[in-house]
């Protein structure tokens, strides 16, 4: 059974067009998870405009391989690809003291 009654449809069709607030809001006044509610408008082709996606502005991504070359190569232990061994972690450790 839909938790749309014709009566919500109704609604959702003079209400149009929606966006992502106003979808928020008419899933808080009648109890229903945004999601539904944002599907059940395009399910009914109504005019949707989403929130816009957030863009990371936090600078290039730097991997942890790249890390753990760079402290390979500053402390002169061999290259190879993996984690650091224990006697890597001990090299490591007294070079920070």
């Amino acid at each position: 059974m839909s938790a749309y009654t014709p009566k919500l449809e109704n609604a959702l069709r003079e209400s149009a067009p929606w966006d992502y607030p106003s979808a928020q809001q008419f899933a808080h006044d009648h109890g229903l998870p945004i999601r539904s509610v944002i599907s059940k408008i395009k399910s009914m082709d109504l005019d949707y405009t989403p929130k816009p996606k957030t863009v990371s502005t936090g600078g290039p991504t730097i991997k942890k391989t790249e890390i753990v070359d760079a402290i390979r190569s500053t402390l002169n232990l061999s290259q190879r690809s993996g984690d650091f061994t224990k006697a890597e972690l001990m090299v490591i450790l007294e070079n920070l003291a």
